[in-house]
Formats: structure tokens, sequence, C-alpha cells
């Protein structure tokens, strides 16, 4: 799949996720192409547009868990995310990707591995999350958190 197609492809599943969203406010919603420096854009479009949202660094570094795991383990050409606003202070973000095989889980991570991790801190951090299997599209993972 071409990346201009990988692209649409990635918003028209953003469109259909956006259905599965308990949210009362859409703020935003992208593609990007599966590669690490595209996970620092991933975080700096949320930072942007959470800048003074209570919970905005908080769900910048989940963000930055789920397109990771997006970009390692999923085997997509694409991931995408949406963010939205639930409450005046809770933000809702989802990341999508393609991946079809196996759902992201809490790992019991030593302390001498360097991965891992991930998943346990969205667990720490966030105020709920979950995964939803959107069929014939992958997985998205979601998270709500709020600010203090």
């Amino acid at each position: 799949m071409s990346t201009t197609n990988a692209i649409r492809h990635a918003y028209q599943i953003i469109a259909a996720t956006v259905a599965y969203q308990e949210a009362s406010e859409h703020v935003c919603a992208a593609a990007f192409t599966v590669s690490a420096d595209q996970v620092a854009r991933a975080r700096a479009l949320v930072r942007d547009h959470l800048i003074n949202h209570p919970a905005g660094d908080t769900a910048v570094l989940l963000v930055s868990e789920l397109a990771t795991n997006a970009v390692c383990h999923s085997r997509s050409s694409f991931f995408a995310l949406t963010i939205a606003r639930t409450t005046t202070d809770r933000v809702r973000i989802t990341v999508i990707d393609e991946g079809r095989n196996g759902i992201p889980y809490l790992r019991n991570a030593t302390a001498d591995t360097e991965d891992g991790r991930g998943m346990a801190i969205v667990d720490l951090l966030a105020t709920r999350w979950g995964i939803t299997r959107l069929p014939a599209v992958g997985t998205a993972v979601w998270f709500e958190c709020a600010g203090e």
C-alpha cells in the first residue's frame, strides 16, 4: 500500500473510530506513517492541542507509549490518533493501527530489561483505558486522563 493510500485508509479508520468514543467534543484526528520520528510528531500534536489542558503532560506521555507500541509491534503501515474532551478536565485519546495479531497487554518487566513498561505506564497514569478491535481494520487502544 502506498503512503498516500495508507494515509487515506487511516482517515477512514479515524472516522469510524470516532463513533466509538464517548466524548462530548472531538478536538483532533491525525494519521502518521509508521516510523520512530512520527512518534515525536504525535506527541507534538497532542501537546499543541492540549497546551493549557490540566491533563496535557500525562496525555503526551501516554500517547508516546501507545504510538511507540504501534510503531514497534503492530506491523502496520500507519497509526492514527484521535483526541477528544469528555469533560472540562478529562481527555480521551485513541491510537489506532492495523494490528490484528495479538493485543497490547500488561507485562511484568524486570529491573534489567529496557522494554515492556509501556502498558504499565498507561495503566498507572490513565483514569481508565481499554482496547477495541475494529473488524477489518485493526486495533484501537484508548485512554482517558484527567487533570489534577
